[in-house]
């Protein structure tokens, strides 16, 4: 009798779950919109939801509109979410069998205004995208989305869109964790190929420092890496064209009393331009003690100008703001910046900062007398014969702009106390 009254509960409960489990993902849901309601030129809402004991249903509706110079009117897009969800606690709608609140199937309406504008045919249909999201108790979100091969054709070329997959989870507490892989792309004109994209990969693990998830504005710092196998852009001859193999761009991020620390360092494998072969392209960058603050104020800046469209209006307010994000003493540094050619290696390296003690906020213009700056380069005098440009050089070297240092051109720039040296002369200002 004692294992028969269990077992009634136990289905008893699985039977009365997936109606609270509902209430609990549409509170969920509204929340979720009601943040992001503050993007700039969007409009979301959601429409139509059908609250039933184990499915739901509902249209999450977002509308964009922008401004475009070479139209008179504006771009209104509108995107319909239709949503199909399946409450917990146990879900299989989603990736695989589980335990959460509800799990949720994407598919997607796409009208705008510009239909007379663009002339092109695809092959795209809605089996091709899909989409799930599941929503754990706690408020994690685990999605996933992938595309199958996809065409388009128009009177100026064909775009191949290979194969694309995309998983993450964020967190209630602000950390994302997201990786992917798309296939590449093909474009061609008049069945001849003239640019290629191959296999790119891409990951993060980031924790939201600033901001909501949902929210526009939102900080998250954290490792990245992105990976490109390579990238083609084919000319008619070699001299127009482009290859790039093996582009890696690995940063990474933190926050340290308020201010942001980061470091992105950027290789290519090789590089074939201008009828040139170049390798072990680098680039390597690190932004110190940057406030976190004064820069989310910046970027909301930048977002909210977008929508307005007055950049007029953005520089005066970024110029009466940089006093206040210089305040914490940030330092630029390009601690390398270089490749190999046949000929020799070229590098380079710039670091900027302020000082301190010179620097008062009241007063814009010791912005300049705080600025201290030095750079350098060198490069092979070869290199710029085989392509053509050694007249330019020895233009430089008579104005002092270079200076040559056996086989090799070089300069060396420094900026400290409002003066400017190059190459151990001094520069004019004004």
């Amino acid at each position: 009798m004692k294992k028969r009254f269990i077992a009634t509960a136990v289905v008893a409960g699985l039977l009365v779950a997936p109606y609270f489990s509902g209430q609990l993902a549409e509170t969920e849901m509204r929340n979720m919109v009601a943040k992001m309601q503050s993007i700039p030129g969007v409009s979301v809402s959601i429409e139509n939801y059908h609250s039933g004991w184990f499915n739901s249903t509902a249209d999450v509706v977002l509308n964009y509109s922008q401004e475009i110079d070479s139209q008179v009117a504006p771009l209104e897009m509108k995107i319909i979410s239709k949503q199909s969800m399946q409450h917990g606690p146990i879900l299989s709608q989603s990736n695989g069998l589980g335990f959460g609140l509800i799990d949720i199937a994407y598919d997607f309406d796409l009208t705008h205004n510009q239909g007379a504008a663009v002339e092109f045919t695809h092959n795209f249909t809605k089996d091709k995208l899909e989409s799930y999201m599941r929503i754990g108790y706690t408020g994690t979100m685990t999605s996933f989305v992938s595309l199958q091969p996809v065409q388009i054709m128009s009177a100026d070329g064909n775009f191949d869109i290979k194969a694309f997959a995309f998983d993450s989870v964020f967190s209630r507490d602000g950390q994302l964790q997201f990786s992917g892989n798309w296939q590449g792309l093909d474009v061609t004109k008049l069945a001849e190929k003239v640019m290629s994209i191959g296999e790119m990969q891409f990951s993060a693990d980031q924790q939201v420092v600033r901001g909501d998830i949902f929210s526009y504005n939102a900080l998250a710092l954290g490792d990245s890496n992105f990976y490109i196998k390579n990238i083609e852009m084919i000319g008619a001859t070699a001299a127009e064209s482009v290859t790039i193999n093996d582009l890696t761009v690995l940063s990474t991020s933190h926050e340290e009393n308020g201010f942001m620390y980061a470091d992105v360092d950027i290789n290519i494998d090789s590089i074939n331009a201008i009828g040139q072969e170049f390798s072990k392209f680098a680039y390597q960058l690190s932004l110190n003690k940057l406030d976190l603050d004064v820069y989310q104020e910046f970027q909301n800046l930048m977002i909210q100008n977008n929508a307005q469209q007055d950049p007029d209006m953005l520089m005066m307010q970024m110029q009466a703001m940089l006093p206040e994000l210089l305040t914490s003493g940030p330092e630029l540094k390009i601690t390398k910046l270089g490749m190999q050619t046949a000929q020799g290696e070229i590098a380079s390296q710039l670091n900027i900062r302020f000082d301190q003690s010179v620097l008062d906020v009241n007063n814009p213009m010791t912005m300049f007398m705080a600025l201290q700056a030095d750079a350098s380069g060198r490069a092979p005098i070869e290199f710029f014969n085989s392509i053509g440009m050694q007249q330019n050089i020895d233009q430089l070297l008579m104005q002092n702009m270079l200076v040559q240092d056996e086989e090799q051109v070089k300069f060396d720039f420094t900026f400290s106390d409002g003066q400017a040296l190059l190459n151990g002369e001094p520069v004019p200002l004004g």
